[in-house]
């Protein structure tokens, strides 16, 4: 799939920003932390960092894989959550359409990067990787995710319709957990309501934010 870049916009992969003709543009987990539902805080600052550390080989592991480049020299220490991947794919027949696109949901005002959104045996779905369990708000996060693609195909396809006007989100998001031993975990959302929550998210995170800079 061929995807134009958004003109004006642009995505800081180490500061992991995301801005727009120069001002800072929030992304969804941003809104879920500010607006309370994510909340971070109770980990020890070690836990939180391995963590962090593990989830971005993995990331970057398996995009390397997914994209068919070398990616056993630097990544090798997390071959297990590799394989765990490679069973889900061949699991569900899933094939990626989008690997990390940074998408600028300019009609909501938020912005995100799907892990992925591809075919799969049970249609198009859009596909989250953690490498810890797998919490209900993941389901707010992939109704975003959703969202964004949405907006994304339809600006690429210059349609003039109202996208998504009822604002539901579909049941074909899954939030999936890679372990440490090579299998998976799948956590299929299916309430229809998520993508609704997660817009009153943002919207109390913006007020938030501009609280915060009064």
């Amino acid at each position: 799939m061929i995807i134009p870049k958004q003109k004006g916009f642009s995505f800081d992969a180490l500061l992991h920003k995301y801005s727009f003709d120069g001002g800072t543009i929030m992304s969804n987990t941003e809104a879920l932390s500010l607006s309370g539902i994510v909340d971070y805080r109770f980990l020890p600052e070690a836990a939180s960092f391995a963590a962090l550390k593990i989830g971005s080989d993995v990331a970057k592991a398996t995009e390397l894989y997914d994209k068919g480049l070398p990616w056993k020299v630097d990544f090798d220490h997390v071959r297990p959550y590799v394989e765990a991947w490679r069973a889900f794919k061949t699991a569900y027949e899933f094939k990626p359409l989008l690997i990390e696109h940074p998408i600028f949901v300019a009609d909501l005002g938020y912005a995100t990067s799907p892990d992925r959104y591809g075919d799969s045996a049970i249609g198009r779905i859009i596909v989250q990787m953690k490498t810890g369990a797998v919490a209900p708000w993941v389901g707010l996060q992939t109704a975003a995710e959703e969202r964004a693609v949405e907006f994304l195909l339809a600006k690429n396809n210059k349609r003039q319709e109202a996208i998504n006007p009822n604002m539901l989100s579909s049941d074909r998001r899954i939030g999936l957990e890679l372990k440490s031993n090579g299998s998976y975990k799948a956590t299929r959302f299916t309430d229809t309501t998520d993508l609704k929550v997660f817009v009153a998210a943002l919207t109390v995170a913006k007020y938030k934010r501009r609280q915060l800079r009064t």
